[in-house]
């Protein structure tokens, strides 16, 4: 008797202490701050959110973990975050696509405006027109004197309709007046190759590009579409300065949260992030793939993003852009 007394007990115990392990291992799961990357494991949102991750851990003396949740240009990822407890443990990875998509998708599983929070911004990268070597323009200029004479001919690549290497085609053709052909690729590779081979005239990509195919001699960079020059490539123009004076289509990197997070929190990860970004070693990789440091507080990413959502929603109105699927 005393020895299955004793064996109940001892079983009493051991599931006791399995269901505090279990309820331990969990609430330390919950207890994670999750930061969640919309786009697929090894591109450079990835490397930001890691390297993000990485700092706000280190700073906060947090355990941050990041989630790759891609699929429907940023808006899975965003819809996870959306829909989130709004308890200082989620934070979400936004590039311009975020600022895009209400315009593109009459029907949307969450409201980014409304369900979403901005936190800081980190940085801006300015969309680079690259020519191909083979192409019969060497200048911004010459190109836009070759597209009006021949109207159709030049074609430019993008990864897809929507996308902001689309939508900068769209607002050159808008604003200069000119008509060029946009060409969809599935990847930034194959519409490099057509590129160097002269089947398509222009490649609209990041500054990162240029430093990776710069010295090849197989394409060249007619300007940015930025505020001003890129530091690292202080020889490439901006389309503004040269024939289109104010047009600016900065992409970005920013930082969201569910809306409901506690203004005191939004504002420590604002700080943090700022500090981050500022830091020379993160600022040098920023840097590295084509992206300015911009730190700023939470409000004004909530004005900024608002900003670029009617910019770019009043482009595809005009143009009459729908989504291909």
């Amino acid at each position: 008797m005393r020895r299955t007394v004793y064996a109940s007990i001892k079983f009493t115990l051991a599931a006791a202490a399995a269901a505090i392990g279990f309820v331990a291992a969990n609430t330390a799961a919950i207890a994670q701050i999750q930061f969640v990357s919309p786009y697929p494991p090894g591109g450079v949102t990835d490397i930001v959110s890691r390297t993000l991750a990485d700092g706000i851990g280190k700073s906060l003396n947090e355990t941050v973990i990041v989630l790759n949740k891609p699929g429907a240009n940023g808006m899975i990822g965003s819809d996870f975050v959306a829909k989130s407890r709004p308890d200082g443990k989620t934070l979400l990875l936004v590039a311009a696509a975020h600022a895009i998509n209400p315009s593109m998708h009459a029907k949307m599983a969450y409201d980014p405006f409304k369900d979403l929070v901005g936190v800081s911004l980190i940085g801006k990268t300015g969309p680079v027109i690259f020519a191909s070597a083979k192409a019969p323009f060497t200048t911004l200029q010459e190109l836009v004197a070759y597209a009006k004479k021949h109207p159709g001919k030049v074609t430019y690549a993008s990864s897809g309709v929507g996308s902001g290497a689309h939508l900068v085609g769209e607002l050159l053709c808008q604003t200069l007046g000119i008509d060029m052909t946009h060409v969809v690729y599935k990847g930034s590779e194959a519409a490099l190759i057509d590129l160097f081979n002269g089947d398509i005239s222009l490649f609209i990509n990041t500054m990162q590009t240029w430093a990776q195919h710069g010295s090849s001699g197989k394409l060249r960079a007619l300007a940015i579409v930025s505020e001003k020059r890129w530091p690292r490539a202080p020889d490439v123009p901006t389309v503004h300065e040269t024939v289109a004076p104010g047009l600016i289509a900065d992409s970005f990197l920013g930082v969201l949260a569910p809306a409901g997070t506690a203004a005191a929190t939004v504002d420590t990860y604002s700080k943090t992030i700022a500090a981050i970004v500022a830091r020379q070693d993160v600022s040098e990789r920023l840097m590295d793939f084509g992206i300015e440091p911009t730190g700023s507080t939470p409000a004004a990413f909530d004005a900024f993003i608002a900003s670029e959502a009617r910019k770019w929603g009043d482009l595809i109105r005009a143009r009459n852009i729908k989504p291909d699927r």
